[in-house]
């Protein structure tokens, strides 16, 4: 939420001046209207903070979090607990950012408003959670559920990226490997090859004429690739060329299966939190829209929270989406019925984390192989299809 700076002229003709966190400058010329002030000048803020990267890593905002859960159970106010955690932070700029947020919680700013001017660092949930919090007059409960949140999205991102480790370390050798061959040994190769008088085999004539043209090659395959980035990004732009990209992603053979759980465990988990810390379902809606990063699931929630507010059942509005499968949809139901979504939704995000671990564990077991198959074919053929004029000069030689 961006930050102004106003003038007002109050009823009895005093200039006011101050800063206020609000959703646009309209909003906040209503607030200050509410309050009877007439808006003289509206500015927003330019803080020279939000020119820096904020970005910073989840473990140690991780840490931030557990630091104030711990600091808070130990009876410390909030500005006492912020302060020492700053005096004692190694993150340059998280410490910055909590030192700024002090100075707002002196100028008597909400800690939700302080936070929500740094939204690298704190996305909507957090903020959300702390708008809650501050109703209740308790920030240790909403804190602990972000916390065991937090901990949870970290372990499913973790989990998915250790499985792509490694075969993109046999992408990366595999890539190496034939960069050798082409730059350092096929030449020695050509050379030999052009004094021979006997015509070559045709496997490997075909090979040193792609040798004689990579760079030509490697230049069609780097424009390629640069095409289909713009398509990608183009195609997000696009409503149906986006539902479409995201359709075809999800039915590729297992890599389709693994995109579309992890997003059903995502969204799963970030609602059972959001209502289990006291957020209403339809506000919790609205929040998971802002929070998803992918714009064609951000559609798909945004439209069945507009189908919420307008009285249709939450199984019908995640229905509509097509995001959840047949078994989650029933889920939804008993606990749309029985009043336990958020624990309901809990149990989805575990189930499906379950189903999760076999596939990713099903699918390293096979790509293993599969890639030094791949390896060994490329490289033996190469080698092979190099080597067979001299074998045939063997032959004839025998």
């Amino acid at each position: 939420m961006p930050l102004y700076v106003y003038q007002a002229i109050a009823e009895n003709g005093e200039l006011i001046q101050g800063e206020l966190a609000a959703e646009s400058k309209d909003s906040l010329q209503a607030a200050l209207l509410t309050k009877g002030l007439m808006p003289k000048s509206i500015k927003q803020k330019k803080l020279v903070i939000q020119y820096i990267k904020k970005k910073i890593k989840a473990e140690d905002f991780l840490l931030f979090n557990q630091e104030l859960i711990g600091l808070q159970k130990a009876g410390l106010n909030l500005p006492d607990a912020l302060f020492l955690i700053s005096d004692d932070q190694d993150n340059n700029i998280l410490a910055k950012t909590i030192a700024s947020i002090l100075e707002d919680l002196k100028a008597g700013i909400a800690f939700s408003i302080a936070c929500s001017k740094y939204p690298d660092i704190f996305d909507n949930f957090y903020i959300t959670t702390l708008k809650i919090s501050e109703k209740t007059g308790n920030y240790l409960q909403g804190l602990v559920y972000f916390d065991t949140y937090f901990r949870k999205k970290l372990a499913l991102r973790k989990k998915v990226s250790q499985a792509l480790t490694y075969p993109f370390f046999l992408v990366f050798v595999l890539v190496l490997i034939l960069f050798i061959l082409f730059t350092f040994v096929m030449p020695s190769f050509i050379n030999m090859y052009s004094d021979f008088d006997a015509e070559l085999p045709y496997a490997t004539s075909l090979l040193l004429n792609f040798v004689d043209n990579i760079a030509l090659y490697g230049l069609f395959c780097i424009l390629s690739f640069l095409v289909l980035i713009v398509l990608y990004h183009s195609s997000k732009k696009n409503e149906k060329s986006n539902e479409y990209l995201h359709i075809f992603i999800n039915n590729i053979p297992i890599a389709g299966n693994i995109n579309r759980y992890v997003n059903v465990i995502q969204i799963s988990r970030t609602l059972s939190s959001l209502i289990q810390s006291g957020i209403p379902l339809v506000e919790g809606m609205t929040v998971l829209t802002g929070m998803i990063k992918s714009e064609f699931y951000s559609k798909k929630i945004h439209k069945a929270s507009q189908s919420l507010s307008e009285g249709i059942s939450l199984k019908e509005s995640m229905t509509a989406t097509g995001i959840f499968p047949n078994n989650a949809l029933k889920l939804i139901e008993v606990g749309e019925s029985s009043g336990s979504l958020g624990q309901m939704f809990s149990d989805i995000a575990d189930f499906y984390e379950g189903i999760l671990d076999d596939r990713l564990t099903k699918a390293m077991s096979l790509v293993e192989p599969i890639m030094m198959l791949i390896m060994g074919i490329l490289i033996g053929g190469i080698i092979i299809v190099m080597y067979l004029p001299i074998f045939q000069m063997a032959d004839i030689i025998q």
